[in-house]
């Protein structure tokens, strides 16, 4: 069964435009993840997704976060996420590069907010067969 996210924006003022695009594709990761305040390198599990197999990725936080992929000593990239601010990558149509460059196999959360977390995480892809 195809999962299926849609994209839209929305610019109000002189032009009004509106972009709508659908993006499709085989399999998803969906997460929600509590993440308490003083959290350090907090282990996201089940994650496993090959990079060029990604159609779509939304990340979101409720607070700002710290975002470790594969490692969290020597982690292959690292992301300081805002409270409220959502990473959004769709592959294609887009003038925007995937901020990851390596293949996911773990991520690692650290919350020196001051408030408790909850990190979201929607990925969908197509696995090589």
């Amino acid at each position: 069964m195809p999962f299926t996210a849609t994209i839209s924006r929305n610019i109000s003022g002189v032009i009004g435009n509106v972009f709508t695009s659908n993006i499709s594709a085989d399999a998803n990761l969906s997460l929600n993840i509590p993440v308490p305040d003083g959290a350090t390198d907090q282990s996201v599990g089940g994650v496993d997704v090959k990079i060029a197999e990604v159609k779509f990725m939304y990340l979101i936080s409720t607070t700002d976060l710290t975002l470790k992929t594969n490692s969290s000593s020597v982690p292959d990239e690292t992301l300081n996420l805002l409270a409220g601010v959502p990473y959004i990558f769709p592959n294609g149509g887009n003038y925007l590069a995937n901020l990851f460059a390596t293949d996911l196999t773990g991520l690692f959360l650290t919350n020196g907010s001051g408030s408790d977390a909850t990190f979201s995480l929607e990925i969908i892809y197509d696995p090589a067969p």
